[in-house]
């Protein structure tokens, strides 16, 4: 089965249908686009064959299924105030039918990996290192390619900025929580977001939740916590956070690395 042409197929059917809206659902294309090939770049790092090197693209592209009918519906990519898009990716990949191109044994794993991938906490799969292995792959090249849309938006690079930012306004003030969870070396909830300043703090305390050594390797190249920090009004907290998370990264690389 040729799945990109099933993929962009099923985006274009939400774009001929909801035409207002084309712009979210581009950029969701784009994304699971770049999250494949992000998935397939780990995969081949990781040394992995040719069948879950395919196994990883797909998981790429179709990991986001279910933002098209919560955009569609909701009008935001917020699931706090829509619905959990993860599982709606499950409910996406059953409906469409592409879960049956999968060989049996894969399917489960395809649709765990569907509705952990937006999940806080790591699920463990105590019978089946598979399912684990490939749903750690999808977290991180998922995260990678977020970090490239909210940067990009962030230094206005492009247009989508409501979106992204899921309408949070910028602020001077800084949730206690999340400045709490990134000093104790743990990613935030979204739950504790109150401004975009909180927004920025929350994507960079994923760094905490990546699990391979090349994940981190590419933050660290593309300097992602110091484009995120450089657009966050300058505080104490600000600091406090900037050094906790430049730290921790080559700290974590150093562990990661021994492994």
């Amino acid at each position: 089965m040729n799945y990109l042409n099933f993929f962009e197929n099923y985006s274009k059917t939400y774009k001929k249908k909801f035409p207002d809206y084309y712009e979210a659902f581009d950029l969701k294309e784009v994304h699971s686009k770049n999250v494949s090939i992000e998935a397939l770049n780990l995969g081949k790092k990781l040394g992995l064959n040719e069948n879950d090197l395919d196994f990883c693209q797909a998981l790429g592209l179709f990991h986001d299924m279910g933002r098209f009918p919560q955009y569609a519906k909701y009008q935001t990519f917020n699931d706090l105030i829509s619905c959990d898009h993860g599982k709606l990716s499950c409910l996406e990949a059953i409906r469409s039918r592409l879960i049956f191109e999968f060989e049996k044994n894969d399917r489960d794993i395809f649709l765990s990996c569907l509705f952990f991938h937006n999940k806080k906490d790591l699920p463990v799969f105590k019978t089946d290192k598979k399912k684990s292995l490939f749903l750690k792959i999808l977290k991180d090249a998922d995260k990678l390619d977020i970090f490239r849309v909210v940067i990009e938006n962030y230094l206005k690079k492009n247009k989508n900025n409501a979106m992204i930012q899921m309408n949070f306004k910028d602020s001077n003030k800084i949730s206690s929580d999340i400045v709490a969870d990134i000093l104790n070396n743990t990613s935030a909830s979204i739950k504790s977001v109150n401004s975009l300043t909180d927004l920025k703090l929350f994507q960079l305390s994923w760094i905490f939740d990546f699990h391979f050594k090349f994940s981190l390797d590419e933050v660290k190249k593309r300097k992602i916590p110091q484009k995120i920090f450089s657009t966050i009004p300058e505080s104490i907290e600000k600091q406090k956070c900037f050094d906790k998370i430049k730290e921790s990264l080559l700290i974590k690389i150093k562990v990661l690395n021994q492994f």
